[in-house]
């Protein structure tokens, strides 16, 4: 497991996990940067660092500790993805995707995009709360899985989604608390269970496993068993 302290890349042994929470024993530094704020792996030797002020991707390799410039960003960082062979990365421009060496960038959406998800072939992401999703590969254009698809046609109420993951093929949307079973193709949502007990709610984002759903909001994490 790696994350991002400071200055530093640390990477976090783990000893051991509490109803699928994992326990971290000790963490060693891998790497140096400037103000690192995102972090994505292809592999156990290979990351991907994003640091803010410079705007900078860069590969760093953990065997060598070997550091390369990857691409530069218009804007911040402020998530990564690697997947299907290419890393993706959000920022205030938009969703872009480049290839692990670097060179050409291919935009895949222009939104203020967030909380990416690759599933079946498509990357879906987040943008003006509403979630959307694109070709992995780039080759057509991005549509709406939430919110209104157009023509009047309404695909599933949503338009103020707060974070979103998929529980196996399902497509599970949080929205004022409740979480909701996304039927792809025009069918009404169903609620699945209401987060009373979470006071302040401001999901980041939305984690599943086997067992449970983990999200967090403000002041801790939060889970519930998995309903579907």
């Amino acid at each position: 497991m790696t994350l991002q302290k400071g200055e530093s890349v640390l990477r976090l042994s783990v000893r051991g996990s509490v109803d699928g929470i994992m326990l971290g024993d000790t963490a060693d530094r891998l790497g140096t940067f400037e103000q690192p704020v995102a972090i994505a792996a292809s592999d156990e030797n290979t990351l991907f660092v994003a640091e803010r002020e410079t705007k900078k991707i860069k590969r760093f390799d953990v065997a060598t500790k070997a550091t390369t410039d990857i691409v530069s960003s218009e804007y911040s960082v402020e998530e990564l993805l690697f997947t299907d062979g290419a890393l993706f990365w959000t920022s205030y421009a938009g969703v872009k995707r480049t290839t692990p060496s670097g060179g050409d960038v291919l935009p895949l959406a222009s939104e203020h995009a967030a909380s990416m998800v690759a599933k079946d072939g498509r990357l879906y992401y987040l943008a003006s709360n509403v979630v959307r999703s694109v070709p992995l590969d780039g080759t057509g254009a991005s549509r709406r899985e939430t919110g209104w698809l157009g023509h009047d046609t309404p695909n599933s109420g949503l338009t103020n989604v707060d974070a979103f993951g998929f529980d196996g093929a399902t497509l599970v949307a949080v929205q004022n608390k409740t979480f909701y079973e996304v039927t792809f193709g025009g069918a009404e949502p169903r609620a699945l269970f209401r987060a009373e007990a979470t006071d302040t709610f401001a999901p980041t984002f939305l984690r599943i496993d086997a067992q449970r759903y983990v999200w967090p909001s403000p002041p801790g994490i939060w889970s519930a068993p998995r309903p579907i």
